[in-house]
């Protein structure tokens, strides 16, 4: 099984990247999970979950959210406000 993803950027109103994951990323925090495919994403606590600056869909801590639970709840699209 597979995660498709859409990373959108508000500023732009563009689609940055489209991004196809494993399973095995599922229990990956958005945070670590957009680094690694080079979506520059905010944070200046490194994921600690206090800085609030990694913002996704406008109300969402990325480092305190995972790919799975994100799901769960959202569209497979991750809005970035300053992309």
């Amino acid at each position: 099984m597979s995660y498709q993803l859409i990373i959108y950027g508000r500023a732009s109103q563009k689609i940055i990247k489209k991004i196809t994951l494993p399973n095995e990323k599922a229990s990956l925090d958005l945070l670590t999970l957009l680094r690694e495919e080079g979506i520059p994403i905010a944070s200046s606590c490194d994921g600690e979950g206090v800085c609030h600056k990694c913002l996704v869909n406008s109300n969402l801590i990325s480092c305190q959210i995972t790919l799975l639970d994100f799901l769960k709840e959202n569209e497979a699209v991750i809005d970035v406000d300053y992309l």
